[in-house]
């Protein structure tokens, strides 16, 4: 297989005669018409979108509904439930024992101070 340089194709292309004949724009659409007919054209269809506009504001509607019901309060409760938790309590007066029991299901705290000694409360004696 012989390989061309640039220069011998411009060479060639130089020196080959032209075919085409110059045509007037009439003439020119004339045939382009005629031609046209032999390769009918499909009609374009109509772009449609998998959600249109009305139903995607619906669907951000329902997502921002399933925000504020679902996912903001379980942020909130989660915060509760770890500022309601006791884990140490100081107790100044005596006493012998300190329980805190932290019960899950109906979140709840109780704190048992055993034997705690109180002589005065508000500057009252008891």
């Amino acid at each position: 297989m012989k390989k061309f340089s640039w220069y011998d194709i411009r060479q060639a292309l130089s020196q080959a005669p032209l075919n085409t004949r110059q045509t007037n724009a009439k003439e020119f659409w004339q045939d382009f018409r005629a031609r046209a007919v032999l390769y009918p054209q499909i009609q374009a269809e109509k772009n449609r979108t998998i959600l249109p506009t009305y139903r995607w504001s619906f669907a951000i509607g329902f997502a921002m509904f399933l925000l504020t019901v679902v996912w903001i309060p379980l942020m909130f409760r989660s915060g509760e439930a770890a500022a309601s938790t006791i884990t140490s309590l100081d107790i100044s007066a005596d006493h012998s024992a300190v329980i805190i029991l932290n019960e899950g299901s109906n979140q709840a705290t109780f704190v048992w101070i055993a034997d705690m000694q109180i002589s005065e409360i508000n500057g009252a004696e008891i």
